[in-house]
């Protein structure tokens, strides 16, 4: 259901695709927790990337999203690249990656992102019923 709501936000402000690297917002899309990993939402798809820890458990419990696993022969920036293939307006979590981090990725994967904190905090407010439990 986040995930869904990401992909209309992201139409909405004319973005192709966001890429998360927070922990917590990773968990708050996806419903799992992942301490290493990334996941790419487009507005037509949904991918999360994640290391031989949580595999398993992420392709059971993750919710709207393809779990990937990433490890020395599938790196984490050629699954982000592919993931993000096609797109060109993408948006990245200006609060969570450092300066020198948010560089390296725009590099590796070859875009410029934009920042789009504000929207994912602007989901993350509105809360749903089970929130509230």
């Amino acid at each position: 259901m986040n995930v869904s709501k990401l992909q209309k936000k992201l139409a909405e402000k004319e973005l192709d695709a966001i890429v998360l690297f927070s922990p917590v917002n990773i968990r708050y899309f996806t419903k799992f927790y992942i301490t290493d990993g990334a996941a790419v939402i487009t507005r037509t798809d949904a991918r999360m990337f994640t290391d031989s820890r949580y595999i398993e458990a992420a392709r059971a419990q993750a919710e709207e999203v393809e779990v990937a696993l990433f490890d020395r022969e599938h790196r984490l920036s050629a699954l982000l690249k592919d993931a993000l293939t096609g797109c060109t307006a993408v948006g990245a979590e200006e609060g969570t990656l450092s300066h020198g981090d948010w560089q390296f990725w725009e590099e590796k994967l070859g875009v410029m992102f934009t920042p789009a904190e504000s929207i994912l905090k602007e989901l993350r407010s509105i809360k749903e019923p089970y929130e509230l439990e």
